[in-house]
């Protein structure tokens, strides 16, 4: 499992939410088709205020590709207390994508500081 938390006093006065997005450098895939993307994750958490989303550039436009499930917990029940486990994902990638030099993927957490 693993943990975050942006840190703040949430619930005493304020929430400090993060919105942070990771993306990759140019990926050229001219010469590739029917693709793939698999990796792996850990999305344990409240709701819609702490989301992870997967993203894809098209060299003009970045879109959500997917809304990244909830994933189970380690060791038990999810009761507050567990941390996430991870998990395996494959999404098939668009046509957009196709043949094209200039591929991004990205991935976007939002956190309410809980």
């Amino acid at each position: 499992g693993a943990s975050y938390n942006a840190g703040g006093l949430c619930g005493s006065f304020f929430c400090v939410e993060s919105n942070w997005r990771a993306e990759s450098p140019i990926i050229d895939c001219s010469l590739y088709h029917l693709m793939t993307v698999k990796f792996n994750y850990i999305e344990f958490a409240s709701g819609t205020v702490d989301d992870a989303t997967f993203w894809i550039y098209d060299g003009t436009t970045w879109s959500q590709l997917d809304a990244l499930a909830k994933t189970a917990c380690c060791g038990g029940p999810c009761n507050g207390n567990r941390q996430g486990q991870w998990t395996s994902i494959t999404l098939n990638l668009p046509a957009s994508l196709e043949y094209n030099p200039n591929v991004k993927i990205g991935f976007k957490w939002t956190n309410n500081d809980d």
